[in-house]
């Protein structure tokens, strides 16, 4: 669970195997394929350095700014059934910091979804515990 600013207060939020079924239901997607689409390890996401490491040239264009305030929308679902549908919260929602919801929202869904498996004698520990 994280908590991110809308309108100066906090509101909890939260990304579980409920958030991209409510995302799917809200916005007929998939949540991970909408935002991460197809990544490529050879080239940053959205910026261009030259040689020396200094930055170039930031591509917001490459960003799906839209799909980080759906998904946003979908993590505060995820812990208030009673939030009002997309489009009536979004008239209200101000006050967001777009660039930090979206490394807070990648943090969650990588925590949530892409975690390395347990190595060694870690796995076998957790299967005696089940």
């Amino acid at each position: 669970m994280f908590e991110v600013e809308i309108n100066g207060k906090k509101h909890k939020a939260a990304v579980s195997c409920l958030t991209p079924y409510i995302y799917e239901l809200e916005f007929g997607g998939d949540m991970l394929a909408d935002l991460f689409g197809r990544i490529d390890k050879k080239s940053s996401e959205f910026v261009e350095f030259d040689k020396k490491g200094g930055i170039v040239a930031i591509d917001y264009t490459a960003v799906k700014w839209n799909t980080l305030l759906k998904i946003l929308w979908s993590s505060l679902k995820t812990v208030n059934d009673a939030l009002p549908g997309f489009n009536v919260w979004a008239k209200d929602a101000e006050g967001i910091s777009i660039v930090e919801t979206r490394m807070t929202l990648e943090k969650a869904i990588t925590d949530c979804f892409f975690r390395s498996e347990p190595d060694g004698d870690e796995a076998g520990e957790q299967e005696e515990a089940e």
